[in-house]
């Protein structure tokens, strides 16, 4: 039985993302399914960065039984594409997995070519759909269709401990592309890898979809043995761990430091202003951290509450204080347009960027996606009416699909800009008076620009840069701002 896993590319309105995670749910089914003495093969495009019309073009040369997709719902446009081009030349079914798959598997199999829809650890569901593929009905955590109908089985058992879950299979994929390609500012200086330390997230915030319920975290041990592994196989010294969330408590981060700290890595994560104590923080420091992301979302402790956040202004600004301190660069990310967005809102969410002395390059407009209360609320109240037309409107990004707030969209998009720039102009003032922080990221700048430079060349790196300035100044040479 051959097996092809394809991983689809990401679009958006500036072009297509680059390469910069490697597809660790295709990694971890590839390697159970080469444990079940399956031959598996990969069709990689966003690696390569293929156009539609090369994917069109290799579409019949692929030779599988059944091909099994990874995607999230920004990819829903492009997988319905993709997935018809692929039955207009193989008869083998579609198997989708990821988020998609998880939550919008109805929506999935009335508008696709996709024949099933994984919805489980897809580790475990994988090699049993290819062993029975002649009887789905026996298979626990799939959703399938057969003959015009959809069919739900019941779930699957979740893997109990993470450690006994083997490494993903790196070998399949074009490596060298994503090893090459920077996520993060690190990733300019040397190889890079993301991986996981957990599966799920225990808090509950209303906009976040969370592929799994429970929590389950790997031993700090287990993590270690694999990142060494992935610096002696293919001398990657740069990790970037890509769940939801890694700083999960306080006693589990401090002995995930002291594991780390033995393996001389540079590494970054997204962390919780509830444990970024002086404590932990500096202990991540010493242990090779670079760059803490936090959730703060808003500066309005009314829309945190609406948001079912659990969380509170002042303790994040004494978050980002603390990671100052320990030598760490905090990454807020701040979102916009929630329910109950208004004026008064806004305000303190401009005066709390002001007082934590933090850039924010985008107020990310609040986006409704399914497996969210969000998402439910506006199907209920018939905001969104044909979930098919209203999921392909989320292959762009810096764009609203529903306005949530009482503001018409033309002043929802207005205020998000005059707040922006408030934001900015704020933070260029404060570090004109702080010479310290101002050469930190001129320093950072130009690491990246190095980095730049080595990867594609001193002419592009300076044709790309004066682009970006003509199309944005402040972006690069920000000292100038105002």
């Amino acid at each position: 039985m051959k097996v092809l896993l394809i991983n689809p590319t990401h679009n958006y309105d500036r072009g297509d993302r680059p390469p910069s995670y490697f597809p660790l749910g295709l990694g971890y089914i590839g390697r159970y399914l080469l444990k079940n003495g399956y031959k598996v093969e990969t069709f990689d495009i966003w690696a390569h960065q293929w156009p539609k019309e090369e994917v069109i073009r290799r579409i019949p040369e692929l030779d599988y039984d059944i091909a099994m997709i990874s995607g999230m719902v920004t990819q829903y446009k492009y997988i319905k594409w993709l997935s018809k081009e692929l039955k207009k030349h193989h008869n083998g079914p579609i198997v989708l997995g990821g988020g998609l798959a998880m939550f919008s598997a109805n929506v999935v199999l009335r508008n696709m070519d996709v024949d099933i829809c994984v919805q489980g650890d897809g580790e475990l569901i994988a090699p049993d759909i290819v062993k029975n593929l002649d009887n789905l009905y026996s298979i626990a955590g799939i959703t399938y269709k057969t003959e015009g109908q959809i069919y739900v089985n019941p779930p699957a058992d979740l893997v109990k401990n993470l450690d006994d879950i083997e490494f993903p299979a790196w070998e399949l994929f074009p490596l060298d592309i994503y090893l090459g390609t920077p996520g993060t500012h690190e990733g300019y200086f040397g190889k890079q890898m993301n991986i996981i330390s957990g599966r799920g997230c225990p808090y509950q915030c209303n906009f976040c979809s969370k592929i799994y319920k429970t929590t389950r975290i790997r031993s700090p041990e287990n993590v270690a043995l694999e990142i060494r592994e992935l610096q002696s196989k293919f001398g990657v010294h740069i990790i970037e761990f890509t769940e939801e969330l890694v700083m999960i408590s306080s006693q589990r981060m401090l002995k995930l430091c002291e594991a780390l700290k033995q393996l001389n890595i540079k590494w970054s994560c997204q962390g919780r202003i509830n444990h970024a104590t002086l404590e932990v923080l500096k202990a991540m420091k010493d242990a090779g951290c670079t760059e803490v992301g936090y959730g703060i979302e808003s500066g309005s402790r009314k829309i945190l509450d609406a948001m079912n956040k659990n969380s509170d202004p002042e303790l994040a600004l004494q978050a980002i204080e603390n990671t100052r301190k320990a030598g760490l660069r905090p990454v807020p990310q701040m979102m916009y347009g929630y329910p109950g967005e208004n004026d008064e809102t806004l305000k303190e969410t401009i005066e709390w960027c002001n007082k934590a002395h933090v850039d924010v390059n985008n107020l990310s407009l609040l986006t409704p996606i399914p497996g969210t209360p969000v998402y439910d609320k506006c199907i209920a109240d018939g905001r969104i009416k044909n979930e098919d037309e209203y999921l392909e409107t989320l292959e762009g990004t810096g764009t609203f699909m529903v306005n949530l707030t009482g503001w018409r969209d033309e002043e929802l998009l207005r205020k998000k800009k005059e707040a922006e720039d408030a934001i900015h102009k704020n933070y260029y003032k404060w570090r004109r008076t702080n010479p310290l922080q101002f050469s930190k990221e001129y320093l950072y700048k130009a690491k990246r620009f190095y980095g730049y430079v080595k990867k594609h060349g001193l002419v592009k790196a300076v044709k790309d840069a004066y682009k970006l300035y003509r199309k944005n100044p402040d972006y690069i040479f920000q000292a100038e701002y105002q």
